[in-house]
């Protein structure tokens, strides 16, 4: 046979055309994939259930240590098939039907939890009101400004939200405030009782404030969770929508928690993601707002800020993460993160310009990781 007609094989070999062959080498790379997602998924649900136990509905809860240690047990049965809590020796298999129970039965506990703090708050208000018509009962000049406070702080005590209770608590103890001063000498311990109640409804207001600032608080970092940064992106758009100021979005990924958390345990991923939430504040200003918004994803809307300036804040922020060394039990080591950054624009709402900063992002991890993609390489890119 000439040269010409004789069939070449790439890197001098001849190709395998056996079929069963070629099948078994699809159903091995297939079982291996399935393997690799298995491993993502149970990771994810072990972050999960330990995120259950670090976050008590309540800040103040009694049983909030109890609740982390019953959420790590459950994390490490789920990694490990550690003794499940409640339970001495190792387990053979994964006991799901155990902790979909305890997570069901967590949720029930957390919604009674929240329904009698409610309850108590709606008795405590009702009480304060009945106080306060009773030592203003008789007083003929102020008996229907009087009213007309009860009246509202009941109203709102009737199936009103607990925002609607303390707008309504706040208006209350600024007019009773306002009644207070009015008095003269002969009403001078009816003033003082007044402004008692006044006292108790700021303290009642500021503990609503605290509790909200708590729900829409990151526990690890201390940054905004995904409830609180979702608030601050809609008002920040309409903001911009009103006085057409500037404003960018980055959205920052941690490279490689999983092989941090595999290698090197959680304790050294939480310090990661700490360290993350530390190089945001020392890169940003105090008038951007940071979030932790998933289990390795942060976010930062930067105010008056285009694309241009934010890739050079983001650039800050990838130096400085560097610079952290992160002790683990052979020495130290450091970690990166991607960041996609994204100008608004006029036509977007909260998803489009998070879809966008989000498309950026995942071009960094695509080029490599450890860097910033901000302006658009083609007129298609987002």
């Amino acid at each position: 046979m000439s040269e010409r007609g004789r069939r070449r094989w790439p890197f001098g070999q001849r190709g395998d055309s056996d079929p069963a062959k070629q099948a078994a080498a699809g159903a091995a790379r297939s079982s291996g994939a399935a393997a690799e997602e298995l491993g993502i998924a149970i990771d994810l649900i072990a972050r999960i259930v330990r995120l259950v136990g670090e976050v008590p509905v309540l800040p103040d809860d009694p049983a909030a240590g109890e609740l982390r240690a019953v959420g790590e047990g459950w994390a490490r049965h789920i990694l490990t098939l550690a003794p499940p809590p409640g339970a001495e020796t190792a387990a053979s298999q994964r006991g799901w039907g155990a902790l979909a129970q305890y997570l069901t039965e967590r949720r029930h506990r957390e919604q009674e939890q929240v329904a009698a703090g409610f309850a108590d708050l709606r008795r405590a208000v009702l009480n304060i009101a009945e106080a306060v018509r009773g030592s203003l009962a008789g007083d003929q000049p102020d008996s229907q400004l009087v009213e007309g406070i009860v009246g509202r702080l009941e109203a709102a005590c009737d199936g009103g939200s607990l925002e609607q209770m303390r707008q309504q608590m706040r208006r209350a103890a600024n007019e009773l405030r306002v009644l207070g001063t009015q008095r003269d000498s002969r009403q001078r311990e009816l003033a003082e009782r007044v402004n008692e109640l006044s006292v108790q409804m700021r303290d009642l207001a500021a503990e609503l404030q605290q509790a909200r600032q708590a729900s829409e608080t990151d526990a690890l970092t201390g940054l905004l969770n995904r409830a609180g940064f979702d608030t601050a992106v809609r008002r920040a758009l309409v903001h911009h929508g009103t006085t057409g100021q500037k404003l960018s979005l980055a959205l920052i990924d941690l490279d490689d928690l999983k092989w941090v958390n595999d290698r090197h345990g959680h304790g050294v991923g939480d310090l990661a993601l700490r360290a993350v939430a530390d190089s945001l504040r020392s890169a940003c200003r105090s008038a951007d707002t940071l979030a932790r918004i998933g289990g390795d994803e942060f976010a930062a809307i930067l105010a008056g800020v285009d694309v241009q300036l934010a890739e050079r804040v983001a650039q800050r922020v990838l130096h400085d993460l560097w610079s952290h060394n992160l002790p683990v039990e052979d020495g130290v080591i450091r970690v990166s993160v991607s960041i996609g950054v994204a100008e608004v624009r006029s036509s977007d709402g909260p998803r489009s310009w998070m879809d966008r900063a989000d498309h950026r992002l995942y071009k960094a991890k695509g080029l490599g990781k450890n860097r910033v993609f901000g302006e658009p390489t083609t007129e298609n890119d987002g």
